[in-house]
């Protein structure tokens, strides 16, 4: 059974949300029957919304796990697939959890599932399901269900919503997810939430600047995430780029304003069996003052005879896109065919909101409490920064490499 960690920074300054103030009730039939539990889960709820590592409240923790599990039986008397009921007792579950009832966690799960497929388009069983799996360390699936919610969420969203959303992305160390919902919280009050106004500066004070003058390694710049693929992401390049171990990767060192990443797809068989490899290239540059992407561009294709075209993509806007064929080069295998896309961003709001990958909390000794800090972590270099991504094939494969070329650019690249 998973256990709970105590994150030291937030635990022990964090407020806690009880789901139960954003269930309907009125739409529970016959909710008259059930005032006493109903009373009785909001005048206790400050004691179960949150695991407590030490007992300190004056009331029994007992009492309370009793008049839970009474409660608990009291609504699930009827089974109506009432969405409003199914969410009220995924919560006493979660709160029986809290109170270190662990077979009650699996129950919860369920329900919430439950009430998923009952509402899918309601984002409350998404809400409540990543506070239960953050509360519990299952915190990528935590983050999976706080962006759900996010997506489905009304236009005037609760507060609670991003005070709870902020919580869980600390949790997962993801700062700029935490900047990005302290600000909509702000919004909504008009000054700074609870959250924000505990550990805001601590949020904002991880995230580290990098001077663009200077010269980084690749440790310095780059995180590898191991998943089903390879996430290779450098937040201060603005970049994330996905692939399998079949791929082969060089990064260069970040200098001169500049980097570079060669990646090595799997070789393919011509018409005649032979294996040919190609090369898919991302040449990247911190622009100074007076740089210009058309120029940055032109320098690697003014050489050729380059045909412009501009149905290559409509992922980003502003691209430049060059497609170039030279008969001269790799001749025995029916010479060469690239393609040359460019594109500029400038700095985001909130930098890092694309790139961010949930950075799983240590398991530790599953049955003591485990002390976690959230590390630093690089800012993006400030200014715009010029991307150049090349697919470099000869024609005898060109069709096949140019599918991988598209569906990486597509699906496994984000810049943001």
């Amino acid at each position: 059974m998973i256990r709970r960690l105590l994150a030291l920074l937030l635990f022990t300054s964090t407020n806690s949300f009880g789901n139960i103030h954003y269930i309907y009730f009125e739409k529970i039939p016959e909710a008259n029957e059930y005032k006493a539990q109903i009373d009785f889960l909001k005048q206790n709820l400050q004691y179960f919304d949150h695991w407590q590592p030490q007992w300190t409240y004056d009331v029994s923790k007992e009492s309370l796990i009793q008049g839970l599990v009474d409660s608990y039986d009291k609504f699930s008397a009827t089974d109506d697939n009432n969405v409003e009921r199914v969410l009220l007792l995924a919560d006493i579950a979660h709160y029986l959890y809290n109170l270190e009832e662990d077979k009650y966690f699996e129950i919860s799960e369920t329900l919430y599932k439950k009430a998923i497929k009952l509402a899918p388009d309601d984002y409350r069983p998404y809400w409540f399901i990543a506070k239960h799996y953050a509360l519990a360390n299952v915190i990528d699936s935590a983050i999976l269900n706080y962006l759900k919610a996010e997506q489905l969420l009304p236009d005037k969203a609760p507060v609670d919503f991003w005070e709870d959303y902020s919580f869980g992305f600390a949790l997962a160390n993801m700062p700029s997810h935490c900047i990005y919902s302290m600000d909509r919280a702000r919004e909504i009050l008009g000054k700074p939430g609870y959250f924000e106004a505990q550990l805001g500066n601590s949020i904002k004070e991880r995230i580290k600047p990098l001077d663009r003058d200077s010269t980084y390694s690749n440790r310095q710049l780059w995180t590898v995430a191991d998943g089903d693929m390879l996430s290779f992401i450098s937040r201060p390049l603005g970049i994330k780029f996905l692939i399998d171990s079949t791929w082969r990767v060089s990064i260069q060192e970040y200098q001169n304003h500049q980097s570079g990443i060669i990646l090595i797809p799997p070789a393919l068989k011509n018409n005649q069996g032979r294996e040919i490899t190609y090369t898919i290239a991302i040449l990247i540059k911190v622009a100074r003052n007076g740089d210009n992407l058309n120029t940055y561009i032109e320098q690697f294709v003014a050489k050729y005879s380059p045909e412009k075209t501009d149905d290559f993509t409509d992922k980003f806007a502003g691209t430049i896109s060059y497609e170039i064929q030279d008969k001269n080069l790799y001749r025995d295998i029916g010479g060469a065919h690239f393609h040359m896309i460019g594109l500029e961003r400038a700095k985001p709001k909130y930098p890092g909101l694309l790139l961010e990958e949930p950075n799983l909390l240590p398991q530790g000794n599953t049955e003591q409490i485990s002390f976690y800090r959230p590390g630093d972590t690089n800012d993006r270099f400030d200014g715009k920064i010029y991307y150049a991504i090349m697919l470099d094939v000869c024609e005898d494969i060109y069709p096949e490499a140019y599918r991988v070329f598209k569906k990486f650019f597509e699906s496994q690249l984000v810049i943001e």
